[in-house]
């Protein structure tokens, strides 16, 4: 049987070093397979973006998808969505995760 596909989609706005933490917690629990995650930034002042373009650069499987406004979470949660998908990424699956939540090294397995 193989792994279903999973996206998981965080908007990010001003949340600094909480996204770091969560960025970290979500590479640390992916294991190989189909699991990508998608960071909407709400056109934050602080920076924090750079975290997750930076953890893409590095090759790891998230994708930053600057909003240039504040839409808000549920805005913000339908565009990185759209946006995986528009980049061939078809999840069977789709968790929500705020910033400022940090994932346990099973749960994406678990899930």
């Amino acid at each position: 049987m193989t792994a279903p596909n999973l996206l998981v989609v965080t908007v990010n706005w001003n949340a600094g070093a909480h996204l770091a933490d969560c960025l970290n917690s979500f590479v640390a629990a992916a294991k190989p397979g189909p699991v990508h995650m998608v960071v909407v930034d709400n056109a934050s002042a602080d920076g924090s973006e750079r975290i997750a373009e930076a953890m893409a650069a590095q090759g790891q499987p998230v994708t930053l998808v600057r909003a240039g406004e504040n839409l808000g979470f549920a805005k913000g949660c339908n565009l990185g969505v759209a946006q995986a998908r528009i980049a061939g990424f078809d999840p069977d699956f789709v968790l929500f995760l705020n910033p400022d939540t940090r994932l346990e090294a099973d749960t994406l397995t678990r899930l």
